[in-house]
């Protein structure tokens, strides 16, 4: 199965990149890691038959009608065949050099893989730890790739926000709703500018979170009323939606967030930070400490909007702009064990917790994989 091929390559890249003076050492060559990683990523989302994922083939009819009508007729509005205005551009500067559909796709997973470095690269320092946890979202893609694009575009805006460059934060959201309508969502991450300053603020947020998931009718009612758009996205779905492992990690996720914001004091074990032009190590730093409850919060987010999604279509891909921030908090966690052998043991069970939510996943008849080269 070449799903397995996610599972088992990449521990022997890590083998190779972290070989040391014939020592296996974490600490390095984790750049090349993770380069490699999401190389292997690329291949075998962007080289998949269009009958791979949900979506796929759906998607490989829209690249036709794109392809063929004029760039006039496609920017005669916000939206051209259900699609937004953004990715119908994206497919048409892409039909410009192949009216290919394989060609367009090959293109989507080298922009998601790029995306998903920058994200990465900012946001988590072992990637080796995060790998699989980032197999959800990798996997999530397949089929509803215009959406995971635009989940990407806005989780790298965090990058922009936490480094107080709100004028980029914000164009690189716009773009994103271009790509996905709903992704209007992450407009919430400029909560940054006032809780930066009031650190405070945050310890609120959870119990509103709470209430929030815990009154989810009346929400939905409201969001009927005022959001039309994704109408479907707040419909009962009359049929109460099961979750089974995924509610053991909700609440495992759900713990450590609560931890992280309310417990845990955040201290960048990794850098130096300059203080009086003295680098010093291991001092709190508030835009550090922001940063991290900010990520948990936006966690118990995601977690919340699955939660109501068990009962109304679709509310748990609002969710999914939050999703990323998961792999930085669960990795930034590991990093408050004093104890090697618990830090091991957490490592360890993150692994294969997510391993085994992984493979039962692509179980689903809608990931049998082929190439399309190839079947």
């Amino acid at each position: 199965m070449i799903y397995f091929l996610l599972i088992t390559l990449p521990v022997l890249i890590g083998c190779f990149s972290f070989i040391h003076q014939g020592k296996l050492f974490f600490g390095s060559n984790q750049k090349l890691f993770l380069i490699l990683f999401l190389i292997l990523c690329t291949l075998i989302m962007g080289f998949r038959n269009e009958y791979v994922g949900v979506d796929t083939w759906h998607y490989s009819i829209l690249y036709s009608n794109v392809a063929s009508a004029s760039l006039h007729e496609i920017c005669q509005g916000w939206t051209f065949n259900d699609l937004e205005i953004g990715y119908c551009l994206f497919m048409k500067a892409c039909s410009v050099f192949s009216g290919n559909y394989y060609f367009f796709q090959i293109i989507y997973s080298c922009v998601f893989s790029i995306l998903s470095y920058y994200f990465l690269k900012e946001n988590c320092k072992n990637y080796f730890l995060v790998y699989p946890i980032y197999l959800e979202c990798y996997l999530m893609a397949f089929n509803i790739q215009r959406q995971m694009l635009a989940v990407l575009i806005a989780a790298n805006a965090w990058t922009f926000i936490k480094k107080q460059n709100y004028i980029k934060a914000f164009l690189t959201i716009v773009v994103a709703v271009t790509i996905h309508t709903t992704a209007a969502i992450f407009f919430l991450a400029i909560l940054y500018v006032i809780v930066r300053k009031h650190p405070e603020i945050i310890r609120i947020i959870p119990i509103l979170i709470i209430i929030v998931t815990v009154n989810y009718k009346y929400v939905i009612e409201f969001l009927q009323s005022h959001v039309g758009m994704y109408g479907n996205y707040y419909n009962n779905s009359k049929a109460i939606m099961t979750a089974g492992i995924s509610k053991i990690m909700w609440a495992v996720i759900i713990i450590i967030s609560i931890l992280s914001i309310y417990f845990i004091k955040h201290i960048d074990v990794k850098n130096d930070i300059k203080i009086n032009g003295i680098y010093k190590r291991n001092v709190f730093d508030n835009d550090y400490a922001v940063n991290g409850m900010m990520i948990a919060i936006f966690s118990m987010i995601y977690i919340s909007c699955n939660i109501v999604g068990l009962s109304f279509n679709y509310v748990e891909r609002v969710g999914l702009y939050f999703m990323p921030f998961i792999l930085p908090m669960l990795e930034d966690f590991s990093s408050y064990f004093k104890n090697a052998f618990v830090k091991r043991f957490y490592c360890i069970s993150l692994w294969i917790c997510y391993y085994i939510y992984f493979l039962l996943g692509v179980q689903s008849p809608q990931y049998d994989y082929s190439f399309f080269f190839w079947s």
